[in-house]
């Protein structure tokens, strides 16, 4: 006779009303976005003549027809990137920006030359509302709301420094990648009863044998092409900017094309294959290396005794899906962690954020974004200032205030001295998150 297992209803009962709370809590704050004073859209309208009419939007004065269409809808967001000489590249919206009742003037944006096609064929294949920094973020705008902003926005498409075949390879490629290593090194589903706050995936770890081993490398020897664009898609400079952490991780859905298109049909690649297939290499990857130095591979299955059996591509390949890829997906789980979690139970979820954040070596030109660039993973409002150490001292205000309310008894027995850090010459996440560690002891 077979019986069902009990824990099997409480995961669907579990992740049935956790869904529910998360829509929920998802349309309040859409909601709460939409009668912000500092949200501004573009309405996105294609004409027959094949061009499209872009009107900036002040969504809290828009008649109500366009407030049920946005409704019904949603928006869409734009992630990409400046470069570090964006006002060199002003571009004259050239009629391209109609201007309608209560809209914002806009002359003139930074956005270079290469880009201006593919942003044009992305609003074409995608007409509606749009939120773009460089038409919609004014100089006013409260930098803690870009989080907001794409938290809840329909989908976000980041626009990527790479080719369109590396996008059109990967979408046409990685499905059947996935589903072969899949069918041979199955993902462990861990109960979403027993979740613990995610730090990493240690407990997804395969079992791994010789003969295991060598399958995995005679599977991936098989997809030369995909592995080769998954390796170029992770050398984007994309991967690297401080912003892009948030704009990857908050939305629900995150696509990505290419900064320059050379077709008509623009090249889309849906993020969340990469973060599948990077789970599964990067899982089992580390398996077969845990059993090489555990010296459970007899030598003569190798050239060499110190020789892997994953060459130096693979290598490569792994280490850049962790640093990278990896990165954003373990970010995405503790934020859906913390999100469903009462205001005054999050504290857990933030260290175990900002421990990850001292592992990134990610970057940026101004030293205040290594703050603003981030809060909105945080849930941490902070004014907008210009001086990067009277926001550091703002921040850090901020989170004793936060432990305080929590009642964080560590923070209470243990009050750490540290020279004070200068975030205006922080050269990485990394630097700086590691700083705020010591300096908060977490």
């Amino acid at each position: 006779m077979l019986y069902d297992d009990p824990t099997a209803q409480l995961d669907d009962d579990i992740t049935y009303n956790n869904e529910t709370r998360r829509q929920q809590a998802f349309d309040e704050g859409r909601n709460w976005l939409y009668k912000n004073p500092h949200f501004s859209l573009i309405h996105v309208e294609k004409h027959n003549n094949d061009t499209v009419t872009m009107t900036m939007m002040d969504v809290t004065k828009a008649d109500t027809t366009c407030r049920q269409q946005l409704q019904e809808q949603g928006y869409y967001c734009l992630s990409h990137l400046w470069g570090r000489d964006a006002k060199n590249y002003m571009w004259d919206d050239s009629g391209i920006l109609a201007e309608k009742g209560n809209a914002v003037s806009v002359s003139a944006v930074p956005m270079r030359i290469e880009k201006r096609a593919t942003l044009l064929a992305l609003l074409k294949q995608n007409p509606g509302f749009w939120w773009i920094d460089v038409f919609c973020a004014r100089v006013d705008t409260p930098l803690g709301i870009m989080g907001s902003i794409y938290k809840y926005c329909t989908a976000c498409f980041a626009m990527m420094d790479r080719s369109s075949q590396t996008l059109r390879q990967l979408d046409q490629g990685l499905p059947l990648l996935i589903e072969e290593v899949s069918t041979h090194f199955p993902e462990k589903k861990r109960p979403s009863h027993r979740l613990p706050i995610l730090i990493g995936y240690e407990d997804k770890e395969e079992d791994m044998d010789e003969d295991k081993a060598l399958l995995f490398k005679t599977t991936l020897d098989k997809y030369p092409i995909e592995v080769q664009a998954l390796l170029d898609l992770t050398h984007s400079a994309w991967f690297t900017r401080v912003w892009t952490l948030q704009e990857a991780v908050l939305p629900r859905q995150l696509f990505m094309v290419p900064e320059t298109q050379s077709s008509s049909q623009l090249d889309t690649l849906e993020f969340s294959l990469v973060q599948k297939a990077s789970e599964r290499l990067t899982t089992v990857a580390n398996a077969i290396k845990k059993l090489e130095s555990s010296n459970q591979i007899h030598a003569t299955m190798q050239e060499e005794e110190s020789k892997s059996i994953l060459d130096d591509q693979y290598t490569r390949l792994v280490q850049q899906l962790e640093t990278h890829v990896q990165e954003i997906t373990v970010a995405q789980e503790t934020y859906k962690q913390a999100d469903a979690l009462d205001e005054h139970d999050r504290l857990p979820c933030l260290q175990s954020t900002l421990h990850k954040f001292a592992e990134s070596t990610r970057t940026c030109t101004d030293p205040v974004d290594f703050v603003y660039g981030v809060i909105g993973l945080l849930d941490i409002g902070l004014p907008r200032m210009n001086n990067a150490n009277e926001v550091w001292r703002a921040f850090q205000r901020k989170f004793r205030d936060m432990r305080v309310q929590q009642l964080d008894l560590h923070f209470y027995a243990i009050c750490k001295s540290a020279a004070p850090f200068d975030l205006s010459q922080a050269d990485s996440m990394k630097t700086v998150y590691s700083s705020f560690i010591r300096e908060m002891n977490l």
